[in-house]
């Protein structure tokens, strides 16, 4: 039960992450992920990076709430997988690479 109440509780910090990177608040990450970002592309950058943290978060907010009844971890790992997908090609497209 408190694992599920610390995944909840995850879920809710990484969908909020994701609604301030995606307002163009790109401060909250290191600095060296947003070293070559300019001001043309912060709001791009943000959103995408934010629809990928956003997705990290609703698949592990989802998977707390579902855990409240049965054992499901499959929705986690698709979320996941997408989530890092989607941050990784925004940090390709608008950083020239990861670091």
């Amino acid at each position: 039960m408190e694992k599920n109440i610390l995944v909840i509780f995850l879920g809710v910090v990484f969908v909020a992450m994701g609604i301030a990177l995606s307002k163009g608040h790109i401060e909250l990450m290191h600095s060296y992920h947003i070293k070559r970002i300019t001001e043309e592309t912060r709001i791009p950058y943000g959103r995408t990076v934010g629809l990928g943290t956003g997705l990290i978060g609703i698949g592990m907010l989802t998977d707390g709430i579902i855990s409240f009844f049965k054992e499901s971890f499959i929705l986690t790992i698709v979320c996941l997988v997408a989530g890092i997908g989607v941050i990784i090609y925004g940090q390709f497209k608008y950083n020239k690479g990861i670091f």
